[in-house]
């Protein structure tokens, strides 16, 4: 995938889960396989962007601002009661950003 993102001039490769039921991005990879992948994106390509996402949740932060993506990706986690097809609140987005900006 990385591969050919690169090769075809993809803007961006997105690291996400396809089924939330299954559990969240860190529940099918390790932060090190993560880490890896965002590594391969990078030598492949340094103007790849990188996302990450997949049921990430405030906890998962701290594990996805060290692997360093470009883009930290949430939906569920912003949204009332956690219904993923509620409303965004700006309360739950401020937490994320701050814990994005939190230094290490």
């Amino acid at each position: 995938m990385i591969a050919a993102a690169a090769e075809n001039g993809c803007a961006g490769v997105l690291f996400d889960t396809f089924d939330k039921s299954a559990g969240g991005l860190f529940a099918h990879l390790s932060p090190g396989e993560l880490a890896n992948l965002v590594a391969e994106c990078r030598e492949r390509d340094p103007s790849l962007l990188v996302a990450v996402a997949g049921g990430l949740t405030l906890a998962d932060v701290p594990q996805a601002t060290a692997i360093r993506p470009d883009v930290i990706a949430i939906r569920t986690a912003a949204c009332v009661r956690g219904d993923r097809a509620g409303i965004v609140t700006s309360g739950a987005v401020a937490r994320f950003r701050d814990a994005i900006r939190a230094p290490a």
